[in-house]
């Protein structure tokens, strides 16, 4: 783990980076709507690549919420 909750997201491409020091690890991807993925990373010297391709999770329950302002 780099750190407690530290993520990023991705440009519109799906591209993404994180800066890490060299260890091993958990690399945890989410989106609204897909499965999570998780795969553990090496760090070396050199840059890392890892592509992910997320499967669509059907969404059992969404709730909706809306408010309106009057002057």
């Amino acid at each position: 783990m780099i750190a407690e909750g530290k993520g990023v997201v991705t440009d519109i491409n799906g591209n993404y980076s994180i800066k890490a020091d060299s260890g091993t690890y958990t690399v945890t991807v989410s989106y609204v709507g897909h499965e999570t993925q998780k795969t553990n990373v090496k760090v070396g010297n050199k840059p890392v690549f890892v592509s992910f391709s997320l499967k669509t999770k059907i969404l059992e329950e969404v709730e909706v919420v809306a408010d309106v302002a009057k002057t």
